[in-house]
């Protein structure tokens, strides 16, 4: 923590928990993120660690909810099951999330693309192996005692030497992506020296240089290629590496901070260049819950937790104040795929009403159940965020 600094000002702060609001605002009735069924492992996996950032109590309601949905809804034939083990080391959980058989089976697949050296293991490696693998560290004893097995260092720093680039000394690339080269220096900067990296502090000294020289600065922002999740991660890499020493980016990280903030409703538009190359990385609510990540990160190192604190009640004070015609809204555009069902519904509804007209005898208490139990549930669908 840095508190001599305390770069931002009140509008960075506003827009944050704004954007906190926002966030909270998108949350499913049953704990989860997003809309698309097989996008949802994904939004809730980033919004737990954003939750954790912005020091959300592990046992309040929100968090607990959300971690209860990977639990109950990522099984392991689901091809995100490596979220559900990240999710469990980063808290913690070996009794439901990172179990043993989640952690032989990870070891193993591991080792498998050390041997199938193809486009798409290079991508799982940086997508998904990687971020596991830096979460996996403060744990690795506890790996040994379980299974037995150790993460086996020696092949991923070979693995990842392929792939680095180097242009001086002092400075290195990953493929010139911002987002593999801030993961390498990241792990890296945990690594003890070993016969093969004598000096992992050098190279992520020369990793960190090259994220340093690659940014882009402009009028009153800096950012990594335009992207708002790549400039988050780049600079949650970044101050995570530097632990309590004066940051690279101390000079600039108002600019940085004034990029990734949300705007005055609360969500980024999205992203032109996106942190991996799917649809998803692009769109507001993954840009919005990355952008809000490395905000509670810079955050939390340039000042006291009382100010992730503060900034917390206020989001949650804008999330119960938000006005009825927002959450109407908002909940209009997250059910619209159920639009023409509800449609259907209302024409039987009318048609029971015209019957009635027809038919006085069977009475006018049928009109009023049918159209209660119709606004019961577009009721129920429009508020369903509202738990």
């Amino acid at each position: 923590m840095n508190t001599k600094l305390e770069p931002f000002d009140e509008d960075i702060f506003d827009r944050y928990s704004t954007g906190l609001a926002w966030f909270l605002a998108n949350r499913n009735r049953d704990g989860s993120w997003g809309i698309k069924k097989n996008e949802r492992v994904t939004y809730t996996a980033q919004a737990i660690q954003l939750l954790i950032s912005a020091h959300f109590d592990i046992e309040g309601r929100i968090l607990k909810k959300a971690i209860r949905w990977m639990e109950d809804e990522v099984k392991p034939s689901s091809k995100h099951w490596y979220s559900r083990l990240e999710i469990g080391l980063l808290i913690g959980d070996f009794e439901k999330l990172a179990t043993r058989g989640y952690l032989k089976r990870f070891l193993d697949d591991l080792n498998k693309i050390f041997v199938d050296n193809t486009k798409e293991n290079t991508e799982r490696f940086f997508w998904h192996f990687l971020p596991t693998l830096i979460a996996l560290r403060l744990h690795e004893k506890r790996l040994n005692e379980t299974i037995n097995r150790r993460v086996p260092h020696k092949k991923v720093v070979e693995y990842l030497f392929k792939y680095m680039t180097q242009f001086r000394d002092d400075c290195i690339t990953i493929q010139h992506k911002p987002n593999y080269t801030g993961l390498v220096a990241l792990y890296l900067n945990g690594l003890s020296p070993i016969p093969i990296c004598p000096d992992p502090k050098s190279k992520v000294k020369a990793l960190v240089n090259w994220l340093i020289e690659s940014k882009v600065v402009e009028k009153d922002t800096v950012h990594w290629f335009h992207s708002r999740g790549m400039s988050a991660y780049v600079l949650m890499d970044i101050l995570m590496v530097s632990g309590e020493d004066s940051s690279p980016i101390d000079d600039v990280i108002y600019e940085i901070a004034n990029h990734l903030a949300p705007n005055k409703k609360g969500y980024v538009s999205g992203d032109k260049s996106t942190t991996y190359e799917t649809k998803l990385h692009a769109e507001a609510l993954y840009a919005t819950v990355l952008s809000l990540r490395g905000l509670a990160t810079a955050i939390g190192r340039y000042y006291t937790v009382k100010e992730l604190d503060k900034a917390r009640n206020q989001a949650e004070d804008i999330y119960h104040n938000l006005p009825i015609f927002f959450r109407i809204g908002n909940s209009f555009h997250r059910n619209k795929s159920k639009i023409p069902w509800l449609l259907s519904s209302l024409f039987i509804i009318l048609g029971i009403i015209l019957i009635v007209l027809y038919h006085k005898d069977i009475g006018i208490n049928l009109i009023f159940t049918a159209v209660g139990s119709f606004m019961g549930l577009v009721t129920t669908l429009l508020f369903k965020n509202n738990d």
